[in-house]
């Protein structure tokens, strides 16, 4: 007998104009990131080393360096948009959900949000193609430094997002566990 998990993920995104409008929506898949696998296994453990992803602890990352080249071995985004990148998720973020209706609790869905309530508003971008989840705000070097191994998850955002000030983004992510 084998036996192995699959984590599929998606990203979905919405920016909306200052009267609530829609201007732009869309979904992409993501990848988890090398430094993810090992930062689910060490949430694993009995006393993990790393920091969990929680709504005062976890923060999604937009840029504009989208290459698709490798992005396994991403451990942040290419090119984070300049000011302030990242924002926290949203309270009570992440959420253990389910698509099934006939499940109540215990979920195999993952969802992480950052956005609801105008937290992404008041930024200027233009090219933005790129996003990743992760446990710190300060970019995270493959050898470990400046911040850790804190990515969990990197996705590219297509067609790319162009914000002005009194727009708002929101980044819906959801990880679903399979096992296999």
């Amino acid at each position: 007998m084998t036996s192995g998990i699959e984590i599929k993920g998606k990203v979905q995104y919405t920016v909306r104009d200052k009267d609530g409008n829609i201007k732009l929506q869309g979904e992409n898949h993501n990848i988890v990131v090398t430094n993810g696998d090992r930062y689910i296994a060490d949430m694993l453990c009995k006393t993990p080393a790393r920091s969990k992803i929680t709504d005062t602890n976890g923060y999604m990352i937009i840029g504009t360096g989208w290459t698709g080249v490798n992005p396994k071995q991403n451990t942040w985004v290419n090119t984070p948009i300049g000011g302030t990148p990242y924002r926290a998720l949203d309270t009570g973020y992440p959420q253990l959900i389910t698509l099934e209706s006939y499940i109540t609790s215990n979920g195999n869905i993952v969802q992480f949000q950052a956005g609801t309530g105008g937290t992404w508003t008041g930024m200027t971008a233009t090219g933005v193609n790129e996003v990743c989840i992760a446990s710190t705000s300060t970019y995270s070097a493959p050898d470990g430094s400046g911040g850790g191994t804190s990515t969990l998850a990197y996705a590219q955002i297509s067609p790319t997002l162009s914000l002005i000030s009194s727009d708002t983004l929101t980044l819906v992510w959801s990880l679903t566990l399979l096992g296999a």
